[in-house]
């Protein structure tokens, strides 16, 4: 069954590439290296605009490329030198009067470009063997391969290809449904996303290359999607699941794929969900020696989320052996955070 695009799909699509993007010259330097402290920027697109601002709201800057017959600019994911970023941009839009979305926006040209950050330099990528005049960046899994979003008539796709464009490889299967909201594990094995496809949203995990795969959750009923990996890799927490007619962000466990723990007490439905990618330290109050770890979760436009590990786990460490973040706790903005309650398929639960 073929999957037909519409504007949702299109604009989740596009939103996932413009969202806010942090700069990692907030990040603190090495020890012993004598490198000052860059003050933490962040980028941000509005209205096809792109631009970059320190955090404490000083030094905003708009990007202007100056690009011929390019009208739209999205920030993408950085490289691992945090100097270079991959950029999006779009020509003038081929849907319009007498041409419908479903049928012609995926005709629009885009191009994808690397960013210098410290030479301000623009370079094209993603030119050599195109399989379409649609591209999105979808994930950057190294320095030298991408999956990118390939949009033709018979629907999305993705595929693994070098920077170039060159070597281009599947990722996902035409007419499965459209893919979108890749993340990689920090381990770099996994990568997790959902399909829009006929079936519903459904999230699916696989390597790098689109082997391996595992279907992880989903339901005709209900939207699974948007999956983010907790900082150590332990756990997945996918947005808008239900749970007894309440909306619910789920865990996954990477263990072992079950679905039995969710992050409970919202009132209305869950529209994003994504982990801080840091493990924090947190003093106690009781013995200021002694430190606890934390895993933090954003839930939604208001709502906040955190989750402090049993065992802290590192990165690099064995994902499937070493220990994860144990959530604890969810609320809404101006209330009391509810217990979390670790319920089964059945509904039956506990609080923690």
């Amino acid at each position: 069954m073929l999957t037909k695009l519409n504007r949702r799909h299109f604009i989740a699509l596009g939103a996932a590439s413009a969202a806010l993007a942090c700069v990692p010259g907030c990040r603190s330097p090495e020890k012993g290296r004598g490198t000052p402290k860059r003050q933490a920027r962040l980028f941000f697109t509005s209205q096809g605009r792109t631009a970059l601002i320190n955090a404490d709201g000083t030094g905003l800057h708009y990007f202007d490329f100056k690009v011929p017959d390019q009208v739209t600019w999205q920030p993408g994911p950085f490289l691992s030198d945090g100097r270079r970023v991959i950029f999006l941009s779009m020509e003038a839009r081929r849907d319009g009067p007498g041409r419908p979305f479903a049928e012609y926006y995926h005709k629009t040209p885009t191009h994808l470009w690397i960013y210098d950050l410290e030479r301000d330099t623009l370079t094209e990528i993603a030119k050599r063997d195109r399989l379409a005049v649609f591209y999105t960046p979808a994930l950057l899994v190294s320095d030298d391969r991408i999956l990118v979003q390939v949009v033709r008539d018979q629907g999305g796709q993705i595929f693994s290809m070098n920077l170039d464009g060159s070597d281009a490889r599947e990722f996902t299967r035409v007419r499965e449904g459209l893919p979108y909201g890749l993340s990689l594990s920090p381990d770099g094995r996994r990568v997790a996303y959902h399909i829009a496809s006929p079936r519903g949203y459904e999230v699916w995990t696989s390597d790098p290359n689109g082997a391996e795969r595992i279907f992880v959750a989903g339901h005709p009923d209900h939207l699974y999607f948007g999956p983010s990996w907790s900082p150590d890799g332990q756990f997945l927490v996918s947005a808008h699941a239900m749970n007894n007619l309440g909306s619910v962000a789920q865990i996954i466990e990477r263990q072992d794929w079950t679905t039995n723990r969710d992050f409970v007490g919202h009132r209305k439905a869950i529209a994003c969900v994504r982990f801080n990618s840091n493990i924090m330290c947190l003093q106690s109050k009781q013995n200021s020696n002694k430190f606890h770890k934390l895993c933090c979760l954003a839930i939604g436009s208001r709502d906040r989320s955190g989750g402090s590990p049993d065992e802290p786990g590192r990165v690099g460490e064995d994902p499937v052996r070493g220990a994860g973040p144990k959530p604890v706790a969810s609320c809404r903005e101006g209330d009391l955070p509810p217990p979390l309650v670790r319920r089964d398929r059945r509904g039956a639960g506990s609080a923690a």
